[in-house]
């Protein structure tokens, strides 16, 4: 056994919340052999070199950005957290286009773009509001 073979960097509240690491590793029945707590923006750079396994979000353009492969999950311990419009029920039944109006966002915005789309923005250093107004446009879902 390679003990530097098991480390995982990743934050100290994903290490001490039971739907974090404790759960992962009860939910597939084994245990890193060191956890190395680090800032959430400091653990991309250092999968590899201080930890062979990190604690990541999907949709961050330094998974990429870092030629990280991202495991699967196949017991489904993680909760799948899922972008959603949030509104009244009451402003929903005044005005019902507003699902029409998003159903296709809603189609559209998976995983892989919104990595490409939260590149665009924390690695090249575009405005957030000029690469959502973009997408939108080149989807065809508003008028450029």
């Amino acid at each position: 056994d390679n003990e530097d073979q098991g480390k995982v960097c990743a934050a100290s509240e994903f290490v001490n919340r039971d739907d974090g690491l404790p759960g992962l590793e009860e939910a597939y029945g084994f245990e890193f052999s060191d956890v190395v707590e680090l800032d959430l923006n400091l653990i991309y750079p250092q999968v590899g070199k201080k930890c062979q396994f990190g604690e990541v979000f999907s949709t961050d353009a330094r998974i990429k950005a870092n030629d990280m492969t991202v495991l699967e999950d196949d017991k489904d311990f993680f909760v799948q957290y899922q972008g959603s419009m949030t509104l009244r029920q009451d402003t929903l039944d005044e005005h019902p286009e507003i699902a029409e109006i998003m159903d296709p966002i809603s189609e559209k915005l998976t995983n892989e773009v919104m990595m490409e789309l939260n590149g665009r923005v924390d690695t090249d250093g575009e405005m957030p509001e000029d690469v959502a107004e973009e997408w939108l446009e080149d989807q065809g879902l508003i008028g450029g």
